[in-house]
């Protein structure tokens, strides 16, 4: 936990942090992608001093199994790369 709220997930290895955001989209993928970016850099990176972050969406209008491929993201000196992930049942 920061100062500034809950992240989801900060992992701690050889003394490097690692900080991951996470997302469920129902309605409008580039709105939460947007939030997500601006919720990781505007208040978990900054506050942890870290120079990059990650977001991962799952999203329920993108079927299960589509492939998946990182975009990344630069806002000001903090990089992040986010990941979408489909959960959409295949019928």
């Amino acid at each position: 936990m920061s100062g500034l709220g809950r992240m989801d997930i900060l992992l701690t290895y050889k003394e490097r942090k690692y900080i991951i955001e996470t997302k469920m989209n129902h309605q409008n993928l580039t709105r939460t992608l947007n939030d997500g970016i601006n919720q990781l850099w505007s208040k978990y990176l900054a506050s942890e001093s870290c120079p990059e972050g990650y977001l991962v969406i799952f999203d329920t209008k993108t079927p299960i199994g589509k492939e998946c491929e990182p975009q990344y993201h630069q806002v000001e000196n903090k990089k992040i790369t986010s990941f979408i992930i489909g959960i959409q049942p295949i019928d």
